[in-house]
């Protein structure tokens, strides 16, 4: 079995991606902005790097996605 793909839902994706190019040197593969979500790949050797808005996670998981709160313990 290979892990090939995965996704992590942020707020920001073009200034995640940013970060991520710019503190560990990855290389971007695709950034699209998709009217209601953004999404980009990061390649990052075997495994790609995924990155879209919360706003697509809510879409795809109403009622199921909650977002990161590092204010909730």
């Amino acid at each position: 079995m290979k892990f090939g793909y995965t996704i992590i839902w942020v707020d920001d994706v073009v200034k995640t991606v940013e970060f991520y190019e710019k503190a560990f040197g990855l290389v971007r593969r695709t950034l699209r902005d998709m009217d209601q979500f953004i999404w980009a790949e990061i390649e990052t050797g075997d495994t790609v790097l995924a990155f879209s808005s919360t706003s697509e996670a809510k879409m795809l998981f109403p009622g199921g996605f909650h977002p990161n709160d590092p204010t909730r313990g």
